[in-house]
C-alpha cells in the first residue's frame, strides 16, 4: 500500500508539472477560378478546383440553379499563384439563364484536412444579335465599344468581331489609330473568345479580340475602322464583293465600321483628399508582410484592386507614426502590374520599407485615395485600414556588455527555473522512498538470484554450509548435500585461492556446481 500510494503522489506531480498543449486543427487551403468572367448563353467556361499537393481530395459540388456542372478530369502539376504544384480539378459549367452563374464556396477534403474555397460569380451575356451587314457574307469585320459614352480617364473595352462562315488558314487584325484623340490610348488585351452564331440560316464562327481604349480628354472623337486580313480564303468567299483579285485569290482584306466616341467630362471635386484621376470602382487594402527584426525592415504592402485606370495610379504616399520612416521599393508600382480588361478585377500593389528609431508598438493609419464611381457618377474615398506595426528590442552587443556583477537582489527576487523546481519537489517523495520504503534482501531459494562472482558465490555456500550444519546438531539429517557441499566448497577455495592454474572452464564448472548445491540447502 505505501508503494502505491508513492507511485500515485509521483504521477499527480509530474502530470501537474507537464505542460498541456493542443494542436490547431488543419485547414486545407485550396482555391476555386474561373476561365472567363463574363460568358454567352450557350457557351461553356471551366471552373478550377487547385488542392495543394498530390493526395486524393473530394470536391464536393452542389447541383446549381444557373449552370450544369459537368466533371473534366484531373490536372496533375499546375501550379498556384505562389508557385507550389496544385492539383488541379476541372468542371465545366454550362449556363442556363441570362444574368449572373453563382457557384459557392466548395468543401474540399484532402489528406484528412478539410477547406472551403471562395464563391465564384461568372455574368452571362445574352446571345449577340447578327450585325446588319452579315446577311449574305462570308467573312464580316464589326467593332463595339463598352461603355460608348465614357468618363474622361474611364477605360473602354473596344471589341473586334471576326465572322467566318467559310475555313480560312489564318487572320491578322490590325487595331486603328488614334491620331486624331490627342490624349487617349489602346492596347491591346490578353486572349480572345471564340463562339458561334446562326444567321440567315447560315453558322458563323465569331472571334472576339479585345483592347482597352482610354479618353484622357472630354470631348468627342472617332476611332477609324480596325482592318482584318483573311489569309487561305476559297475563291468564292473572296469574289464577294471583298477587297482581293479576282481569280481564286488567297487573300481578302476587310474593315470594320469607324465609331464614335462622345467623352463625358469629370464633375467638380472638392473632397478632403486630393483626387490623382482614378476613375472606376477600386478598393485599397494593407498589410505588413514582413515583420521588423534587428537590422531589417518591416514591409508593408499596400493593394489597390477592382475594375478601372489602375495604370494610372500612382503609389500613395504614407503617414507613418513618429519614430517610423516609409520608403517606396524602387521595383514596385510599374504600370506593368496593371494587366486584364477594363471590366476585369485587377491589382496594383506598391511596398514600402518602414524603419523605426525604437522598439514598441507602432500603429500606421491607412492611406485614402479620391475614386470617380463611374456607376455612380459621384466621388468617393477607398481608404485602407490601420495597421499595427511592432519592433522589437534588439539583442545587446556582448563587446559593449559591462562586467558580470552578482545583485543579491536580482537573485532573491527570480524564480528558480523549471528543472529545480521539479528536483525540489521530487526530493521529500525520493527522501521517503528511501527511508520508509522495504527492500526486500536477497535469499538463494527457488525465487532468489545467485550471486554473480566466484567469490561471492564461495561466500554464500560457505554459510550455507554453517547453517546446515547449525540445524544438524538441531536434528536435521541431510549428510550427502553437506558433504558434497563441502567438496564443492574445497573445490572453489582451492581454485580462486591455491594459487595453482586454474582455467575459465574450470571455474564456470565448479561455479555452477557449488550454485547448484546452495539452492538445495536453502536459506
Amino acid at each position: 500500500m505505501t508503494a502505491r500510494l508513492f507511485l500515485a503522489a509521483l504521477g499527480c506531480l509530474l502530470c501537474l508539472l507537464a505542460p498541456i498543449r493542443s494542436a490547431p486543427a488543419a485547414a486545407l487551403r485550396v482555391t476555386a477560378e474561373v476561365d472567363a468572367r463574363e460568358v454567352y448563353l450557350g457557351q461553356s467556361l471551366v471552373l478550377r478546383v487547385l488542392v495543394p499537393g498530390d493526395a486524393p481530395a473530394d470536391v464536393s459540388v452542389p447541383e446549381l440553379a444557373d449552370c450544369t456542372v459537368t466533371p473534366r478530369g484531373l490536372v496533375h502539376g499546375s501550379r498556384g499563384e505562389d508557385g507550389a504544384v496544385v492539383a488541379a480539378y476541372r468542371f465545366e459549367l454550362t449556363p442556363r439563364r441570362v444574368g449572373e452563374c453563382r457557384v459557392p464556396a466548395l468543401r474540399v477534403t484532402a489528406g484528412g484536412e478539410t477547406g472551403l474555397t471562395g464563391p465564384v460569380a461568372v455574368r452571362v451575356l445574352p446571345r449577340p444579335t447578327p450585325p446588319k451587314g452579315l446577311a449574305g457574307r462570308d467573312l464580316f469585320v464589326d467593332a463595339v465599344l463598352s461603355p460608348e459614352a465614357p468618363y474622361a480617364g474611364q477605360p473602354v473595352r473596344y471589341t473586334v468581331l471576326l465572322y467566318r462562315a467559310v475555313a480560312v488558314e489564318a487572320v491578322h487584325v490590325s487595331p486603328p489609330g488614334l491620331s486624331g484623340a490627342p490624349g487617349a490610348t489602346l492596347d491591346p488585351l490578353p486572349g480572345q473568345r471564340d463562339g458561334e452564331i446562326e444567321a440567315g440560316g447560315r453558322r458563323y464562327a465569331v472571334t472576339e479580340v479585345d483592347y482597352r481604349l482610354t479618353p484622357r480628354l472630354p470631348g468627342r472623337f472617332a476611332v477609324p475602322p480596325a482592318t482584318a486580313v483573311f489569309r487561305g480564303v476559297a475563291a468564292t468567299a473572296a469574289s464577294r464583293g471583298m477587297a482581293a483579285p479576282a481569280g481564286p485569290a488567297r487573300d481578302a482584306t476587310l474593315a470594320g465600321p469607324a465609331l464614335a466616341v462622345t467623352v463625358r467630362p469629370l464633375p467638380a471635386y472638392d473632397g478632403p483628399v486630393p483626387f490623382t484621376g482614378l476613375v472606376g470602382r477600386l478598393e485599397l487594402a494593407a498589410r505588413i508582410e514582413d515583420e521588423a527584426a534587428p537590422g531589417r525592415d518591416a514591409v508593408y504592402v499596400l493593394t489597390l484592386s477592382g475594375a478601372g485606370n489602375l495604370r494610372e495610379a500612382v503609389a500613395p504616399a504614407l503617414s507613418p507614426p513618429p519614430g517610423v520612416t516609409a520608403r517606396l521599393l524602387p521595383s514596385e508600382g510599374a504600370p506593368e502590374d496593371a494587366a486584364g480588361g477594363p471590366g476585369e478585377g485587377n491589382a496594383r500593389v506598391f511596398r514600402y520599407a518602414l524603419a523605426a528609431s525604437g522598439s514598441g508598438d507602432y500603429v500606421l493609419p491607412g492611406p485614402k485615395l479620391a475614386v470617380f464611381d463611374p456607376e455612380a457618377g459621384a466621388y468617393r474615398l477607398a481608404a485602407a485600414g490601420p495597421v499595427s506595426l511592432r519592433v522589437g528590442t534588439p539583442p545587446p552587443d556582448p563587446a559593449l556588455a559591462p562586467p558580470l556583477r552578482h545583485d543579491p537582489r536580482t537573485a532573491r527576487a527570480a524564480p528558480p527555473s523549471w528543472p529545480w523546481r521539479l528536483g525540489l519537489g521530487l526530493l521529500p517523495l525520493a527522501l521517503y522512498g528511501l527511508t520508509f520504503l522495504p527492500r526486500p534482501a536477497w535469499r538463494h531459494g527457488q525465487d532468489g538470484a545467485p550471486p554473480a562472482t566466484p567469490t561471492a558465490v564461495a561466500e554464500a555456500l560457505r554459510q550455507a554450509l554453517d547453517r546446515s550444519r547449525a540445524r544438524a546438531q538441531a536434528g536435521d539429517r541431510r549428510p550427502g548435500d553437506r558433504e558434497e557441499g563441502g567438496q564443492a566448497l574445497n573445490d572453489l577455495d582451492r581454485l580462486l585461492y591455491g594459487g595453482g592454474p586454474a582455467g575459465p572452464a574450470a571455474v564456470d564448472a565448479a561455479v555452477a556446481r557449488a550454485t547448484k548445491i546452495l539452492r538445495r540447502l536453502g536459506p
